[in-house]
């Protein structure tokens, strides 16, 4: 075996490690009480995982989410329904939240930038000893700016819950168009 082919083996060893380690994390993610009662941020996040893991970051864009991960239909257009952009929000915020509080020790973190759907890995830092910032972590209840920021938190989570209806009432919203003499009625004087 030449020393290209033993790197490139490797190589191909340590990404096939890192697979499995960003899987037991979304595994964990997944699994916690965040993500628990979201079937729907589950299934983004675990779209954006796989796809990513299996080298088709490309494909990661808000049509292949909507219909693969969030079960929209073929005419799904991202220009007219924001699903994807809310719900990457609120998987961001959930994230978030999961790292924040039971997450906070994992020795990954799964990661979806502003701007993109496509994850990415990071392994833990040593601790520095800093507690996070406080839009970061969740503050005791006494904490007022703590408090202020759960707050705002839930009416995000609120509105983009209303944001979701809004894009859900206006799909369904179909207005039809009868012209009155098609009827075949005459109107009476």
């Amino acid at each position: 075996m030449s020393m290209d082919a033993g790197a490139s083996l490797k190589s191909a060893d340590r990404m096939v490690l890192q697979g499995i380690a960003v899987r037991e994390e979304l595994a964990r993610v997944i699994g916690s009480a965040v993500f628990r009662d979201s079937p729907r941020l589950s299934q983004f996040l675990t779209f954006v995982v796989e796809t990513a893991l299996a080298g088709n970051s490309e494909q990661i864009k808000a049509y292949t989410v909507a219909v693969d991960a969030l079960g929209r239909g073929m005419d799904f257009d991202p220009q007219h329904d924001p699903i994807v952009r809310v719900q990457a929000g609120r998987l961001r915020n959930a994230l978030g939240r999961y790292y924040a509080g039971a997450g906070s020790g994992d020795p990954l973190r799964i990661e979806l930038p502003c701007g993109t759907y496509v994850p990415v890995f990071h392994k833990r830092r040593p601790d520095s000893g800093k507690p996070p910032p406080v839009s970061r972590r969740l503050a005791p209840a006494n904490d007022p700016v703590g408090e202020t920021t759960r707050q705002i938190t839930m009416l995000q989570e609120r509105l983009d819950a209303l944001q979701d209806e809004l894009a859900e009432a206006r799909r369904a919203l179909r207005i039809s168009l009868v012209p009155f003499a098609a009827s075949g009625a005459r109107r009476r004087h």
